[in-house]
């Protein structure tokens, strides 16, 4: 099996499963259209440099034209990635995390998986929810320090915008927090069933390759809920 090039996550917060469920058919996904840079890439990296230009592709929570609450962002799933840092934060073990009936359910999908919206469990988002600034920060460092590569500073600001994005959603009286999962077109043709235009991520990457986006580089090939999709 070929792995895709890369994934895009876009972790969003909407009043149910049924809503979450609609993003699969907007055009962007939750995330509409995306954040929007202030001027073009190449501007940037004139007067800001490379670095400049990461921390503006960081990771940040928004409210997207579409109405939802979006942290966008690439490379860390909501199964595996999360569920070890729920191991972190809790100990839990993660065959118990992956038996939840709220872990990885699809409430939406189209061309035979290849979209998908799946909801992420309530009791990880309590944690995340509950968890404090430090106790992010000293997860995203073991995380890194378990894989062997990574930023742990991008990744804790990560797990900072997700525990806000979770914090926020139980303020709102238990809005549901779900993931939509969106392929990043090749620089060839997009995999089959994938809208190319809806890849916010190929054009960027093509003009500046060294500009990785993801948080994480690795080495090598009703109540409230969460979930993913791919698109």
């Amino acid at each position: 099996m070929i792995a895709p090039v890369g994934v895009m996550y876009d972790y969003f917060s909407a009043a149910s499963d049924e809503s979450a469920a609609t993003t699969i058919d907007l055009p962007g996904g939750p995330d509409g259209a995306g954040a929007q840079l202030p001027m073009p890439v190449p501007e940037i990296v004139r007067r800001y440099g490379h670095d400049g230009l990461r921390e503006l592709l960081r990771p940040q929570l928004r409210l997207a034209e579409t109405g939802f609450h979006v942290v966008a962002t690439k490379g860390f799933d909501s199964t595996t990635d999360l569920g070890a840092i729920e191991r972190i934060l809790t100990g839990v073990d993660f065959d118990e995390f992956l038996a939840r009936p709220r872990t990885s359910h699809a409430v939406a999908e189209r061309d035979g998986g290849e979209r998908l919206v799946l909801t992420i469990s309530d009791e990880l988002q309590g944690v995340l929810a509950r968890a404090e600034a430090a106790e992010l920060t000293a997860a995203a460092r073991r995380w890194v320090e378990e894989q062997g590569s990574g930023d742990t500073d991008v990744l804790g600001g990560l797990l900072h915008e997700l525990a806000e994005l979770a914090r926020g959603a139980q303020r709102r009286g238990g809005t549901a927090v779900l993931l939509d999962l969106c392929l990043i077109c090749p620089s060839s043709a997009p995999p089959r069933g994938t809208d190319a235009s809806a890849c916010r991520w190929d054009r960027p990457s093509k003009e500046l390759p060294q500009a990785d986006s993801s948080p994480i580089t690795r080495r090598g090939p009703a109540t409230p809920q969460w979930g993913c999709g791919l698109r």
